[in-house]
């Protein structure tokens, strides 16, 4: 330890004896660095965890795949029928639970002015299917389900603080939505976006009678939370015989319905993850640019540090400890190309945040969310970890060719080190290669 932190403290000096190379070198590990990290942070918030749910992973959505009619292409999935939802739920046993919504705008009237609010109608358990609560008074009751007893609603908390100014005592007010009084429940987190689409306000979905045998009429979307012991091919295998057992059963309204699951975390990945494939792809050339352009600053700081690389050697410092001292400087390198990273994704993550209009955001899950969270920052360390070995291994290869005789204390060219300028020019063409494929693919985008 004492070794490696006196490495630490001549290599900050040997740095800062060469400020020019070491800001270059940092700038350009940093825009490396940087965007390979905020293409895994959007990737983090967009894709692995769209969602602030627990357990994302066994969360689903059920879909209907109508049949196709005139031999034509297959009609895109659509939500279920009040009659296929509730026999979907008596007969499945893959669901630890299941809910249904159905998306329903509401004229709200009596709080500011008359304005209409983006709201839906939630179906029993469905807070509880999401595993979310209210952090302001309680999900509904079994009693709130039942027809005539519907009039409550909970709201998000921007609506809490826009229509009701975080009035504290919000569980005592009530709201004229349609000409009707629903009293208020429950406010829900600040983080809870769910269904997509600016939802404010949450009522209850009481069946009526006639409805709970309606299958012409799809509008209900289903959500569920598999069980532990069962996995998702399981599921669809379920649901495709729960499917074919309806078409026997009602051949005039289901004949060539399909049900199939959909994971939520993947509902927005066909638009999402093609995107961030091309950006994710861009920013590797990017980082393998950026680690060819300091490795050959390396390799040219190396050849004029050929004098004192010789005297240590002649005093008995063997490759293994030069070696050494020279990964912990590319190490330092990598670290402050890391640490401005931070700041550059910081302020990258919140224009991308910005440049979206709020209108088309707010339909893409995780959105609000975006930011370099815990993964994201570790990920970045683990990207500065590699450049460190992909840019510092070229001077340790010529390293281990060196020996005191071979190096040339006056500053002439060494044997061993050899000339730089065929490496060098490699180098070189690595970089113009890379740009050049960036340059083509940005084209090509346009």
């Amino acid at each position: 330890m004492r070794s490696l932190l006196q490495d630490l403290r001549y290599a900050a000096r040997t740095l800062s004896k060469s400020p020019g190379f070491t800001a270059v070198a940092v700038a350009t590990l940093a825009l490396g660095i940087g965007a390979n990290t905020l293409v895994f942070s959007l990737f983090e918030s967009l894709l692995l965890r769209p969602f602030p749910f627990p357990n994302l992973d066994r969360l689903v959505t059920v879909w209907e795949e109508p049949p196709a009619h005139g031999g034509g292409p297959q009609v895109h999935r659509r939500p279920l029928s009040p009659g296929d939802f509730l026999d979907l739920r008596r007969e499945a046993t893959s669901f630890e639970k299941t809910a249904a919504f159905r998306y329903r705008d509401f004229r709200l009237t009596a709080v500011a002015e008359a304005a209409d609010v983006r709201g839906v109608s939630v179906d029993q358990g469905f807070f509880e299917t999401l595993g979310a609560r209210p952090t302001t008074g309680v999900a509904f009751g079994p009693t709130d389900f039942e027809p005539g007893r519907d009039r409550v609603a909970i709201v998000s908390e921007a609506f809490w603080r826009r229509e009701l100014g975080t009035d504290p005592g919000v569980l005592s007010r009530e709201l004229l939505l349609d000409g009707e009084r629903y009293a208020i429940r429950g406010v829900m987190p600040a983080d809870f976006h769910y269904p997509l689409g600016s939802v404010e306000i949450w009522t209850p979905l009481a069946f009526r009678n006639a409805e709970e045998s309606e299958r012409s009429v799809s509008d209900l979307v289903v959500v569920a939370r598999l069980k532990k012991s069962l996995g998702l091919v399981a599921a669809r295998a379920e649901v495709g015989a729960i499917a074919r057992r309806l078409e026997r059963r009602y051949p005039r309204s289901n004949t060539g319905r399909r049900l199939t699951l959909l994971p939520l975390r993947e509902e927005q990945a066909g638009v999402i993850a093609p995107l961030l494939s091309v950006f994710g792809a861009a920013a590797v050339f990017v980082l393998l640019a950026a680690c060819a352009n300091v490795a050959n600053l390396q390799l040219a700081r190396s050849v004029a540090r050929r004098g004192e690389i010789a005297v240590r050697m002649a005093l008995g410092a063997g490759r293994w400890r030069i070696g050494r001292q020279l990964a912990v400087e590319s190490l330092l390198l990598s670290a402050g190309g890391l640490g401005l990273s931070v700041w550059l994704v910081d302020i990258g993550l919140e224009g991308i945040r910005r440049s979206l209009p709020q209108g088309i955001a707010v339909w893409f899950a995780g959105w609000r969310n975006i930011g370099l969270h815990g993964p994201a920052f570790a990920f970045g360390a683990s990207v500065a970890l590699a450049t460190t070995v992909l840019f510092g291994l070229l001077p340790l290869a010529r390293l281990r060719r060196a020996g005191p005789g071979a190096l040339d204390l006056r500053g002439r060219a060494s044997s061993a080190f050899g000339r730089k300028g065929g490496l060098s020019g490699s180098l070189v063409v690595v970089q113009v290669s890379l740009a050049l494929v960036l340059l083509a693919g940005a084209a090509a985008t346009v």
